[in-house]
Parts: C-alpha cells; sequence; structure tokens
C-alpha cells in the first residue's frame, strides 16, 4: 500500500453538527479501495472535534484539530474547522460534462463563509433530483436538474447522462538521437466528452518479447486527458551501446516498443495502444519550447498557505499540455517525475508568453520547521524541450502580519 487518502481534505463546520469523512487506501498497483470502515479514527483534541469508528466526525468547540486514519503503517489525514461563521453561498462546478447512468459524477462543491473563507462541502451538502448517493459518490439516474442544500442555501447543476466514455488514442510515436540522448514522442488525444482518468505509460528498449502485461523498465503516470485535448508527451530514455575491440560503441539499430494504458484504465480507450519502432532516428530540437519558471513565492495569509509562480515560454515555439507542481515543506529538491502535493495543468502557453499561477493549499502548514518548498514546471516532461531543468527551490515561506495585503 502506498497512501491512505482521508476525503475531504479540509472540512468547515458549524458547532454540533455532523460530518462523514472518507478514506481510501491507494495501493502499490495504483488500485483505490473503500477504506472508510477499516482504518482507525482518531483526532487530535477529541474536545474540539471527536470522530467514531466509521468516519463521522462531530463538531464540539471552536477551534481546529486534525483528523487521522490508519491502516497499519500508513495514516492520511484531514484538517477539520469547527467555525462560528456565517454560510453566504454553495458553488458547484462539474468538470465531467456527460457520465454515463453506471458511473459516478464528480462533482466539485465549495463552501462561502461569511470571513471570507471557502471549504469543500461534498461531505456537507444534501442532494436532490435524479441522483442516489452510494458508498460517498453521486450517480445520476436521469437526465435532470441536480441540487445540493446546505444550511438553507442551495445550488443546482445539470445532469446529462452520455452515451460514450472518455477516450484514449495514441498517433505514431517518434523516436530520437538528440545530442547523446534518446527520447520518445508520442502524441495522444482525448476527442470525448470526458476527462480521462490516471493511467499509465510503459516504454521498452532492445526488449523484442517486450510485453503490455508486465512491469516496464520505465513507465509514466498520467494522472489525467483533459477531454477534447492532445498533448505530445515526451519520455528520455537511455541505451546500452555495445563496445568494439578499440573501446568505440558499435553502430546498432535499437527496438523500441510503447504501449500506452496497459492495465486499461481507460475504459474507452483502444484495448491495446503500442507504437514498435525498428530503429531510433535522428532528430532536431532547435526549435523545440522551452519553459522557465521566473518567479515562485511561497506565502502564508490568513491562515491559508499557497503559492504564486509564473511561468515562461522563452522559445518561439508553443507549449502544449504540461502540468505545474508544487511541494510543500520539503527540505530537498523532490525526485524528477514526482507528482507534487498541488498542481495545476497549464493547456498551452504560446511563444514568448507568461503564465500567472496560484495553487492553494487546502490545509495550513501547521508547526513546519521552516516550511521551505519547491514548485517545478513540466515536471514528467510533457513538453519536448531543449532543456529540462524547469525546479525553483528551496523556497522560504513569506508569513503575513495579520492585517498584511
Amino acid at each position: 500500500m502506498l497512501v491512505v487518502e482521508v476525503s475531504p481534505a479540509y472540512v468547515r463546520a458549524g458547532r454540533h453538527e455532523t460530518v462523514q469523512l472518507r478514506a481510501t487506501a491507494i495501493l502499490a498497483d495504483h488500485t483505490r479501495v473503500d477504506a472508510t470502515s477499516t482504518v482507525a479514527w482518531s483526532t487530535a483534541t477529541p474536545g474540539i472535534a471527536s470522530v467514531g469508528s466509521s468516519g463521522q466526525v462531530v463538531a464540539n468547540n471552536l477551534g481546529t484539530v486534525a483528523v487521522t486514519a490508519t491502516l497499519g503503517p500508513v495514516s492520511g489525514g484531514s484538517t477539520f474547522e469547527v467555525t462560528d461563521a456565517a454560510l453566504i453561498g454553495i458553488l458547484l462546478d462539474r468538470p465531467e460534462a456527460y457520465p454515463q447512468a453506471d458511473q459516478p459524477i464528480v462533482v466539485d462543491v465549495t463552501l462561502g463563509w461569511s470571513d471570507g473563507a471557502s471549504s469543500d462541502g461534498a461531505a456537507q451538502v444534501a442532494w436532490s433530483g435524479p441522483v442516489e448517493v452510494l458508498g460517498g459518490a453521486l450517480f445520476a439516474t436521469d437526465d435532470g436538474t441536480v441540487e445540493a442544500t446546505y444550511r438553507g442555501h442551495g445550488a443546482s447543476i445539470e445532469a446529462v447522462l452520455g452515451e460514450g466514455e472518455a477516450a484514449l488514442f495514441a498517433d505514431d510515436a517518434v523516436a530520437y538521437h538528440i545530442q547523446e540522448e534518446h527520447a520518445i514522442e508520442l502524441p495522444l488525444r482525448n476527442p470525448s466528452p470526458l476527462d480521462t482518468p490516471g493511467f499509465f505509460i510503459d516504454l521498452w528498449v532492445d526488449d523484442p518479447e517486450a510485453a503490455r502485461e508486465q512491469l516496464a523498465p520505465l513507465s509514466r503516470w498520467v494522472p489525467t486527458l483533459p477531454a477534447g485535448q492532445e498533448i505530445n508527451y515526451y519520455l528520455p530514455f537511455q541505451v546500452v551501446e555495445p563496445e568494439t575491440e578499440d573501446d568505440e560503441a558499435a553502430a546498432v539499430a535499437h527496438s523500441v516498443a510503447v504501449f500506452v494504458d496497459p492495465a486499461d484504465h481507460v475504459a474507452g480507450g483502444q484495448p491495446a495502444i503500442e507504437s514498435r519502432l525498428a530503429a531510433l532516428v535522428d532528430g532536431e530540437l532547435s526549435s523545440a519550447p522551452e519553459l522557465a519558471t521566473v518567479v515562485a513565492q511561497a506565502r502564508l495569509s490568513a491562515d491559508v498557505y499557497w503559492y504564486h509562480l509564473v511561468v515562461e515560454n522563452q522559445s518561439a515555439q508553443e507549449a502544449r499540455g504540461f502540468y505545474v507542481d508544487a511541494w510543500l515543506d520539503t527540505p530537498t529538491a523532490p525526485r524528477l517525475g514526482a507528482t507534487g502535493d498541488l498542481w495545476a495543468r497549464v493547456a498551452s502557453l504560446p511563444a514568448g508568453a507568461r503564465i500567472n499561477i496560484d495553487l492553494v493549499a487546502p490545509w495550513s502548514p501547521g508547526d513546519c520547521e521552516r516550511c521551505t518548498s519547491w514548485v517545478r514546471v513540466d515536471s514528467l516532461n510533457d513538453v519536448n524541450e531543449r532543456a529540462s531543468d524547469n525546479t525553483w527551490g528551496p523556497i522560504e515561506l513569506e508569513r503575513e502580519a495579520p492585517g498584511g495585503g
């Protein structure tokens, strides 16, 4: 098992309210299992909020407390705040436009409070309309208006059942030998109206027996491919050149096999997406994009921990589809390819353009020693670039004085 995830990660509630939290165990093969009834629940300060064995949290007195779910040696947590602020509204946003009848609807529920704060309200609202709640997930049973209510406030959103699923297609891959480096450029596209779930890309080099059912020596996890998007993924790799008697590398043709979504995480994808290349070809990157983080700040303001960064495309080529990641309270630079505590996706950045990105943490940094953090643009090398060192850090936390701007 890799991690225990508690949702919502940050909850705000009034005194005497009860909120159901849920725990998910994410296993080594990235399978997600509901562990709400199997974890051990606890709170640091029961006087503020107490939790039962099923994950139901009771708000007792004003304050903030950590709620922890433990399964064996692994634990995860949620920040639970008991407030006397008044609720001023509910905002619903549904990134998936056309769910199927047997698939859960992904709805982001945001509660707005009179003190200017916001919180995840998915576990607190009551749902009505052509929907049913099963195991904490929301399912549409028919087309129609779905309404969420809480504390006398309401918001609605239209549920339209779709015919299709998220799709995933891989076009012909190209392999390059570039200045002593080797790389695969792999075009991926999702023409459907749904974002794909996460999936893997597996890369095999000089292995004629490569099989999609086996673990690949080089594997890339892609969090999602948004609806209607096309992305060129760029995967660097190494080859072993045989040595001759005079210690010079012999000229050989290397074979490369690429499998996209080998575990079939995307139900609507092709049953077996693969590209097999007989040999590497020479490539030229002189006109490729070059991304850079030119400004990065980490700030604590009114108990909200957030990053502000500016990403620039320092080339004459558009950069299409990449992620920006941030790591909280991390003393050393994260390993390449790691996924941040916070992340955002940029669909496109034109040549020479800059984009401002704000990443807000759903929790407070608490008692971190120095609150040192890092940010990285294009963490997964999605953009075929001239340079690959796009990391900014370490960043020291700036704490604003009360009332400061």
